[in-house]
């Protein structure tokens, strides 16, 4: 089984590679520009490296967000158009639950991205053996996220992951938590990896390509008009 996982929900693009959910490769790279030359090239060397041939790939985990318009749309376009191309399936995975997934099991994510206007994207997730949502991904206040979280009584180690319990640290401070570091609370390629591994012996159901979305917190104005026109462009597209 090799599968492909490919991370940009976040200006660091990420991309793995791995053999029955062994990690064969993992390149990380700021991409703050050009995720879209960035990304082709560096699945193609990736899999030179390994020997290993488009046609050979037997799955394509892909993460949806939430994060920025421009590099989630980029992404999944990628994946979409390989897939379609070498009729691979694609398995979209949250980006912020696929982080719970590299934490020891047996305790509790909370996870809290600042989505201006005062919210918080983000719920809270079991750590495993399975990752599981306890509290749907939405957008939250700060104060209720954590009432809610609260009154659930958490068993276990709880950490914290996201902007927004900095920002909105007089909400988060009753929280008996660990706040990750940036480095363990940005979604990676290889969380998408762990995500797969620990549900290799489940039912994998096919995803109709064209059912994939990607997740979004809130567009800025600049995104809105650009998925504004590409909205038209396919309006028109349809028409012709």
């Amino acid at each position: 089984m090799i599968s492909l996982a490919i991370e940009t929900s976040t200006f660091i693009q990420s991309l793995a590679l791995a053999r029955d959910y062994q990690l064969l490769d993992h390149v990380q790279q700021l991409a703050k520009k050009g995720h879209a030359q960035r990304l082709a090239k560096t699945v193609h060397n990736s899999l030179f490296r390994h020997g290993i041939s488009y046609e050979e790939i037997d799955e394509l985990i892909v993460g949806i967000g939430p994060g920025s318009f421009t590099g989630l749309r980029i992404g999944l376009a990628f994946a979409k158009g390989l897939a379609f191309a070498t009729k691979t399936p694609i398995r979209p995975v949250s980006s912020i639950e696929s982080i719970a997934s590299i934490l020891p099991s047996g305790g509790n994510l909370l996870v809290g991205i600042d989505a201006r206007k005062t919210e918080v994207y983000g719920g809270l997730y079991s750590t495993g053996p399975e990752t599981k949502t306890i509290l749907a991904t939405n957008t939250w206040d700060p104060k209720k996220l954590v009432e809610a979280a609260l009154l659930l009584q958490l068993q276990g180690p709880i950490w914290m992951a996201g902007n927004g319990i900095e920002i909105y640290k007089d909400s988060f401070k009753n929280i008996d938590g660990e706040h990750l570091s940036e480095t363990l609370s940005s979604p990676s390629a290889p969380a998408l990896i762990r995500y797969y591994a620990r549900r290799q012996k489940a039912e994998q159901t096919a995803i109709p390509i064209g059912s994939i979305e990607p997740i979004y917190i809130r567009l800025s104005e600049a995104e809105i008009g650009l998925k504004k026109r590409e909205l038209k462009k396919r309006e028109l597209d349809r028409k012709l």
